[in-house]
């Protein structure tokens, strides 16, 4: 029988994830980073609420400056596109 890598395993899984999340998005996230389009749809799903950076934190498990230095980018890249 073939040894089997968990490291391995996990970045194949992560590749098949990442080839399904770009073949399934919507036309108008084409520009999009998997990340920054899947943060694009919580607050499109959102929408309707207010959302604070603290909620966007712990709905991606990331750090205040993560968060931070994300929604900046998000912010200038929409600049550049308006």
């Amino acid at each position: 029988m073939k040894e089997r890598h968990l490291g391995f395993e996990i970045r194949t899984l992560n590749n098949c994830v990442k080839r399904y999340i770009h073949s399934t998005r919507p036309p108008e996230f084409e520009e999009s980073t998997g990340v920054h389009g899947w943060a694009i749809r919580y607050f499109y799903e959102n929408r309707d609420k207010d959302i604070f950076q603290r909620d966007f934190e712990a709905r991606f498990s990331i750090r205040r400056s993560t968060a931070t230095n994300m929604l900046k980018l998000m912010e200038k890249k929409r600049s550049y596109h308006s």
